[in-house]
């Protein structure tokens, strides 16, 4: 252990249960357990002690039944007690070996009954609350920012450092020094040590201190804060976005879902902005065109969190508008808050706690700046302060700024005031009426963004084709994802009620569908691996007698039923999506010269399936089954050692409970011929040219690892289960076919080549 400025700093190699980290005078220890599934863990030597699951798949069972989740922590006094790992589970505990508490007790806070307190700098959990005989916090220091340089006069605590490199400020005579710090390092800071510390990357650390959490003397601070407890930090945020306009400039191919719930990095774009917000803050959404879907979708989204909903009244024609959508907010929004646009993205932190009003803005090309509400500004103090506004006019100013729709107003009397004037910009009663009236009557400060404007179809577009290899989404469906939790929406209410209907049937391989609004259904996040991501030879080998005991159930079903439905699902749906690929390519459809892919001569699909056999695909081999059965839809998860189906289809033939086991044969062998995963980075390649001999198309795509033995695994399987491996290979073809009519360029073009390729090979 070494002194820094009275600072006690030391080194651990590990922190779990057999190594404490002791505090000042050995008051607060810490520790921390790995805990494997079915392990038991008790506390030794701590009179008073919290208990907080940090992480993990599992839970934490308490020795009278509770289950502690990941965020959920308990405090006991003068209590033995047990825990039982259910899954694993990372527990950090501290506590002191004698308590000046009276009585026994045990009390669990859940997560989202810990306060969380926003700081300029990052934030805080205060895991125990303020009243034990120790304070338990989480903390954490983003990159490049840092606390207070401070001290305190009665206050002592001890920090432990477990993620990040941070540099620790103290006082070395009259000079303020630093020293790097690495986890995993202990802080011993007594009452008035100078101290401070700076993120030199993301930092996670925590915090047990003696219960004085008003004695914090700021002798330095970025923000400007005075000494003691800012009770801004404490007040709940409050958050209004806008999702009621009709999204008319999306066209459309996006006309049936509204604009904010369109997908990007795989999230809503409302996801991304809620969750730059803590989990306590009040959310006040405006509600429009498609506004069931936004509420339909944040119920399966963020079941834990609070939204309010406005329903606007006039959210199009004359007099409707951001600002006329804003006032309706109003009774739901008491004091400062935070305005944002559903259609406008920023990868910055928003600053939590202001005193002042600011919009978040940057400069744009002079001749893009009519399209914008322009902020011209001047310096005052250091700070960039509006002094006029042009709203749709060009502007030239050097220090013209355009307004990202980011918002926060402090002064929101003044705001309401200007905003109620409704003063008609471009047809739309427009926010700048209420930036105005701060400008006159207070102060507007620019803060700049840099933003991602998604209000059209193209820039929507041009953003997806910058971070996206290849677009391999439907039009009709889309998956979003937040931290925790899987969501699904069809365009069709129908395709999401089977579903739901189908892994009920099967819970033993689906996931368990714990929320089901409309056209959305969400699961929680299932732990492991895709089969792509493994590669793995023996995986497969695994998989495929798990298949068939717990999803290839032979099922009872009426012949002619049978028969009707595999009628309507593979000859009549096939023609259809034939049609609908050369109605989307009447032209290259059209053409009559010899065609060859891949140096290898081959009829037009069309052709071919004039002689095919359909009577062999109408009488196919009822089961339960998947209907997507590619490597991307298989998750094995190492540690349990199970397999779970994600991504179902949801129903064969119009029905639900029944399928054929050759189209999930023929799905497997088409998704280890074609490499899903791989397509999604962009990798392949779509050429064709006219030359005096006719058509040439070459097409490049990856295979799955080690194509050969997963072939040889498959096919000897059906060969097993007395099954028709040349039927699975036609069928595998049909599927390329089917699927060239539902994708985009190149790829729909590369599956339409190589399922004639494959059709006619597996026809020979």
């Amino acid at each position: 252990m070494i002194s820094l400025g009275g600072n006690r700093i030391q080194n651990w190699d590990r922190l779990d249960d057999v190594l404490f980290a002791p505090g000042i005078q050995d008051q607060y220890r810490y520790g921390m357990i790995q805990a494997k599934d079915g392990q038991k863990i008790q506390i030794q030597g701590l009179q008073s002690y919290s208990v907080f699951v940090k992480s993990g798949s599992g839970k934490l069972q308490t020795d009278s039944g509770e289950a502690l989740s990941p965020g959920d922590a308990i405090q006991i006094c003068r209590q033995e007690r047990t825990f039982t790992a259910i899954g694993a589970v990372e527990v950090l505990y501290v506590g002191v070996r004698q308590t000046r508490q009276e009585g026994l007790f045990s009390v669990i806070t859940s997560k989202d009954q810990i306060k969380r307190v926003e700081k300029p700098w990052g934030y805080e959990l205060w895991v125990t609350g303020e009243k034990a005989d120790f304070v338990l916090k989480e903390i954490f220091i983003r990159k490049g920012t840092r606390t207070s340089l401070q001290f305190h006069r009665l206050k002592q605590e001890t920090n432990v450092l477990f993620q990040g490199q941070a540099a620790l400020h103290y006082q070395n005579g009259q000079e303020v020094v630093q020293q790097t710090l690495s986890p995993v390092t202990s802080i011993d800071v007594p009452p008035n040590t100078v101290h401070r510390l700076e993120a030199l990357t993301d930092l996670l650390l925590y915090e047990a201190s003696t219960p004085f959490l008003d004695d914090v003397v700021r002798i330095q601070d970025d923000s400007q804060r005075t000494d003691g407890r800012i009770q801004s930090e404490h007040q709940q945020a409050t958050v209004c976005i806008l999702t009621s306009g009709k999204g008319t400039r999306m066209g459309e191919a996006y006309s049936h879902i509204n604009k904010a719930l369109l997908p990007y990095q795989g999230k809503a774009l409302l996801s991304h902005l809620i969750e730059k917000f803590p989990e306590n803050t009040k959310v006040v959404i405006a509600l429009g065109h498609h506004g069931n879907q936004v509420q339909d979708y944040l119920a399966c989204a963020y079941p834990g969190r609070r939204f309010e909903f406005v329903q606007v009244d006039r959210f199009e024609g004359p007099g409707a508008g951001p600002a006329y959508s804003l006032l309706q907010c109003r009774e739901k929004i008491q004091g400062p808050f935070f305005f944002l646009p559903c259609d406008t993205l920023w990868d910055a932190a928003i600053p939590m706690q202001s005193q002042t009003n600011w919009a978040g803005a940057s400069q744009v090309k002079v001749q893009e700046s009519e399209n914008y509400c322009n902020l011209i500004s001047k310096t005052v103090d250091s700070r960039n302060q509006v002094v006029r506004i042009l709203d749709k006019e060009k502007s030239s100013d050097p220090q013209s700024y355009a307004f990202s729709g980011l918002l926060y107003v402090y002064d929101t009397e003044i705001f309401w005031e200007g905003l109620a004037s409704c003063r008609m910009i471009a047809g739309e009663a427009q926010i700048s009426n209420g930036l105005q009236a701060l400008v006159q009557k207070s102060k507007l400060e620019v803060k700049v963004f840099e933003w991602k404007d998604f209000g059209n179809q193209k820039q929507y577009q041009d953003h997806l084709a910058k971070t996206e290899n290849f677009d391999f989404s439907k039009s009709d469906e889309f998956i979003f994802f937040t931290q925790d939790r899987v969501i699904k929406y069809f365009r069709d209410l129908s395709v999401s009620r089977k579903r739901v209907e189908k892994a009920a049937m099967n819970p033993k391989v689906f996931p368990k569908i714990d929320a089901h609004n409309g056209n959305f259904y969400a699961y929680k996040k299932v732990p492991g691996e895709t089969l792509y991501t493994l590669s793995s030879v023996a995986s497969f080998s695994r998989l495929l007698p798990w298949l068939k005991e717990n999803l290839w159930t032979q099922v009872s079903v009426d012949s002619s039923q049978y028969k009707k439905a595999c009628h309507n699902f593979y000859p009549q749906k096939t023609l259809q999506r034939i049609d609908q690929y050369v109605r989307k390519y009447p032209a290259e459809t059209a053409r009559t010269e010899p065609w060859k892919v891949n140096r290898v001569t081959v009829s037009d699909p069309r052709n071919l399936l004039k002689n095919f056999d359909w009577t062999e695909m109408e009488s196919g081999f009822p089961v339960l089954f998947h209907g997507d059965l590619q490597f991307d839809n298989v998750l094995w998860d190492a540690q349990a050692q199970r397999f779970t189906l994600i991504d179902w289809r949801q129903d064969f033939g119009g029905h639900v409970e029944m399928g054929d086991w050759y189209y999930d044969l023929a799905k497997l062998w088409g998704g280890i011929c074609l490499n899903y995963d791989r397509i999604k980075k962009g990798e392949m390649s779509f050429q064709e040219k006219l030359t005096p001999f006719g058509i040439e198309t070459e097409i490049t795509y990856p295979s799955c690892a080690h194509p050969q033995e997963l072939e040889k695994v498959l096919f000897q399987f059906i060969e097993q289960n007395s099954l028709d491996g040349r039927k699975v290979r036609r069928l595998t073809a049909l599927i390329y076919l089917n699927m060239a009519a539902l994708h985009h360029p190149p790829f729909d073009r590369l599956l339409w080549a190589l399922g004639a390729l494959e059709l006619q090979k597996a026809l020979k």
